[in-house]
């Protein structure tokens, strides 16, 4: 891709707005939580809404063509993140 004169490859701006998203999407979801003053359930339940919301976002503007496998498993990854869930699979100290 070339914007104004300068060769800019598409992977590396779609790798970079994904890592810019990770933080918007843990921004966006901790001001809710904490504006509704949600806790346990509900908390996880808007924290999957977000992160699902997101990740289609992603699939659908940025990187195209949207494979339902790979939303799933990246949505999970989000999920995942973004509960600290993914804490239960590693080794705890």
């Amino acid at each position: 891709m070339n914007i104004f004169g300068i060769v800019v490859d598409p992977m590396v701006v779609a790798a970079i707005l994904s890592l810019a998203g990770g933080g918007v999407v843990s921004v966006i979801t901790q001001l809710l939580k904490n504006l509704l003053k949600l806790e346990g359930v509900a908390a996880v339940i808007l924290t999957g809404a977000i992160g699902v919301a997101c990740v289609a976002a992603y699939f659908l503007i940025i990187a195209p063509p949207f494979v339902f496998l790979n939303f799933a498993i990246y949505a999970v990854v989000v999920f995942g993140e973004a509960t600290g869930w993914y804490h239960f699979l590693g080794p705890s100290e």
